[in-house]
């Protein structure tokens, strides 16, 4: 008898646990309370060498670095746009493995596509309502007041997980911690390719790095994670209204020496 396995969640987890699944012969479906849990949500990944190792180990390392781009080189700058130093990042496994740089999006649409290649069913627009075990399994019931057998229930639905709930209601809720990153795309001419810019003050570490894989195309930055406790700094609102990065009192280095 094939062992059924229902994941709750449709995103980088849960769709990469349903490849694995569905690859090793467990009976594989997936069920997103989002329509499209891949869309533009979220912004760029850098995935390094262990993060890819995983990707080759089910399958999934060709496609991705297909739809990324490869990141071979870190650079390192102080704010007043000295170089300090230059580092390679293309240190490869035995599986060639090596840096990359992807949009979240991007990486959630391979993998739910690799997961219905390798056979498991992926159901977009359905919420669970909650679920029940006993000694023959687990029922999960979602709003729509559908009910699905299996043998095993994975929660990948997030901070907000009725999974966890449904597994203890003692489970601590999510607190938020007060911090927020942002990050954006810009269109900056003369950004060396393959390359992760850091740039470090005493405010923090602010990166690029250029990407043909961002929505419009052009150069990903982020600027060091702040605090939102009193507010949403105006540096950062100033800069998502112009669409760049907020002003290190430089202009970013666009190209080594």
């Amino acid at each position: 008898m094939t062992l059924r396995a229902t994941i709750v969640g449709a995103g980088l987890a849960g769709s990469l646990t349903a490849v694995a699944l569905a690859r090793s012969g467990v009976g594989t479906s997936v069920y997103e309370a989002y329509l499209d849990p891949a869309g533009t949500t979220g912004g760029f990944l850098n995935l390094t060498a262990n993060a890819l190792g995983a990707l080759h180990s089910v399958g999934c390392l060709e496609q991705i670095q297909a739809r990324g781009i490869v990141v071979n080189r870190l650079c390192l700058w102080n704010g007043e746009g000295r170089l300090l130093g230059r580092l390679s990042r293309a240190g490869r496994l035995a599986n060639r493995t090596m840096n990359l740089s992807i949009m979240r999006g991007d990486l959630v649409s391979v993998l739910r596509d690799e997961a219905v290649r390798a056979g498991a069913e992926v159901h977009t627009g359905r919420w669970l309502a909650g679920a029940t075990s006993s000694t023959g399994g687990v029922t999960a019931q979602f709003i729509d007041g559908a009910r699905v057998e299996c043998d095993v229930l994975v929660g990948a639905d997030g901070t907000h997980s009725r999974v966890r709930r449904v597994i203890s209601n003692a489970a601590p809720p999510p607190e938020y911690g007060g911090h927020c990153a942002i990050d954006g795309v810009t269109r900056l001419p003369g950004i060396a390719a393959g390359t992760l810019h850091l740039v470090v003050s005493r405010q923090g570490c602010f990166q690029y790095t250029p990407s043909r894989t961002a929505p419009s195309g052009g150069t990903h930055w982020c600027p060091p994670a702040t605090s939102t406790r009193r507010g949403w700094p105006a540096s950062a609102s100033r800069a998502g209204e112009a669409g760049c990065p907020p002003s290190t009192g430089r202009a970013i280095p666009r190209a080594l020496p």
